[in-house]
């Protein structure tokens, strides 16, 4: 909804955001994920962050200000309590 390119990498700052023209607008994620591999934003501009190592779904503003985590950090989702 903004022109924005929203980029996610391993390296720290893993969540990367750039101007159509490839200015970096802002970066952050130091200290959140362990392999991030899956970035959605929603209608209502949410950013939805889903990490393969540590078995999560994270969900942060647009500045990224962590507003929820489904799962349990750091456990496989394999059993009865996921």
């Amino acid at each position: 909804a903004q022109d924005r390119i929203w980029m996610i990498q391993q390296l720290e700052p893993q969540v990367q955001v750039y101007s159509l023209e490839g200015k970096l607008l802002k970066s952050w994620g130091k200290g959140h994920f362990n392999m991030p591999h899956f970035l959605r934003i929603d209608p209502a501009g949410h950013v939805w962050i889903a990490d393969f190592r540590r078995h999560i779904i994270q969900n942060f503003d647009e500045d990224g200000k962590l507003l929820l985590v489904l799962g349990t950090p750091d456990v496989a989702g394999n059993d009865h309590a996921h």
